[in-house]
């Protein structure tokens, strides 16, 4: 099996074993991952915070992103571009009530009015299907992250259920590893 069949493969394993994560327990795994992103020098010595809006069945961004906001964090997500595939860019959010709208996907992304991302650096908190120790990801297959980080400055950082590990993950010269994982058992930095 080549890499993108084993990647396929792997992508519906883990939507799988997502969506058999009891709902009811859902918050508190969250809140228990945020938590690992809080202690990280990452996460403190950052003045800017860049992270995505879960969805669906993701392990859930919202503690991350209200705690961000109250230590006064500027805070950046991510809008795709519907004309060109594969690429998005940050853009801030003060306040997430009202910045957000409905984006491509159905993703929640900033508004048109957002001010983009125009400089270095920062944690951004990456989203995957799955990771691996030494920081390689499966995306969605869309290549987003992939692009951005092939650029990106600052410190990227894993989020996801602790079921999301896996000891090894296929790859393409394209794929592109994150600095660690934080998940509700804790976080896990490559060495």
């Amino acid at each position: 099996m080549g890499t993108v069949q084993e990647k396929c493969a792997l992508r519906d394993k883990f939507r799988r074993i997502r969506r058999e994560i009891p709902q009811e327990k859902r918050g508190i795994l969250a809140e228990a991952a945020a938590k690992h992103v809080f202690e990280l020098d990452f996460y403190q010595k950052s003045d800017k915070i860049l992270i995505y809006v879960s969805y669906r069945d993701e392990l859930s961004t919202f503690p991350v992103i209200r705690r961000a906001l109250l230590d006064g964090k500027r805070l950046f997500l991510p809008r795709c571009d519907p004309s060109r595939r594969g690429h998005m860019a940050f853009y801030r959010v003060c306040d997430p009530v009202h910045d957000l709208l409905p984006g491509l996907y159905g993703i929640s992304e900033p508004s048109e009015g957002c001010e983009p991302l125009t400089e270095e650096g920062g944690l951004c908190i990456v989203p995957g299907l799955a990771f691996s120790g030494d920081g390689y990801r499966i995306g969605y297959g869309g290549g987003y992250y992939d692009r951005f980080l092939s650029t990106f400055s600052g410190t990227a950082l894993g989020y996801c259920f602790t079921q999301q590990i896996v000891d090894s993950i296929p790859r393409e010269e394209t794929d592109k590893p994150v600095h660690g994982v934080a998940t509700p058992d804790g976080l896990i930095l490559p060495d």
